[in-house]
């Protein structure tokens, strides 16, 4: 009886990264019933061990398939090649920053591809990326869209069955998130949320400015008395 409940569930996929909006976006599909998959990517020189961690902590947590896959073959494509280009560690489209000295342009676009195939290896078909309002840099909430479309279209050119992406938090700001991550008791210290580091938060970067910005929104007191 469990085991054809189980079935019956739907099976989705969330690119789980170690921060904040990923755990809250497995943690809300849990609690929605749905059977979750969790897909993390480890960047070349182990980069992002820490959200790694987080993001396996995480999964066992909420006792869903966690699967690491290792993007060292990364490296390879750089033999020779002398840029100044940045490793992407997230965020919207085109938006690299800093992090290790591998740069590798269309990560995102990889990250997303990789998915693709992850999902259709397993007959998933909607795969959840937990983008928000706060990350469309330089970009619009259109062109994100358009470019999810575009991708989304590929499976159906060697006639495999569709995979749709989810962003059921695009219109969110990042103190939504952060207040949907308390609702849903979410261990924010076991997130991460810097661009620039893996260890200790830089504090300067976007994604630290952002999630210091949220916290302090939400707790005045607790964040003037440095707790």
């Amino acid at each position: 009886m469990n085991n054809s409940h189980a079935a019956l569930k739907q099976q989705v996929l969330v690119l789980l990264s170690g921060g904040i909006d990923s755990a809250v976006c497995a943690t809300k599909l849990c609690a929605e019933g749905k059977s979750v998959h969790a897909l993390s990517l480890r960047y070349p020189g182990n980069t992002n061990e820490r959200e790694i961690n987080n993001a396996t902590f995480l999964a066992e947590k909420l006792n869903i398939s966690h699967v690491v896959l290792d993007f060292k073959f990364i490296e390879q494509m750089f033999d020779g090649v002398n840029t100044s280009m940045s490793f992407n560690v997230g965020g919207a489209i085109n938006n690299c920053v800093s992090r290790g000295k591998i740069p590798v342009p269309m990560s995102v676009e990889l990250l997303h591809l990789t998915a693709l195939m992850f999902a259709r290896i397993r007959g998933i078909k909607h795969v959840y990326w937990a983008i928000h309002q706060d990350d469309l840099v330089g970009t619009s909430q259109e062109k994100i869209l358009e470019y999810l479309s575009a991708l989304e279209k590929l499976p159906a050119l060697g006639s495999y069955s569709p995979c749709k992406f989810e962003t059921p938090f695009i219109g969110y700001s990042k103190k939504d998130m952060v207040d949907l991550g308390i609702s849903l008791d979410i261990d924010f210290e076991h997130t991460h949320s810097c661009s620039a580091s893996s260890n200790a938060p830089c504090c300067v970067c976007h994604q630290c400015v952002l999630r210091a910005s949220a916290f302090d929104s939400l707790f005045p007191l607790k964040q003037a008395v440095g707790a």
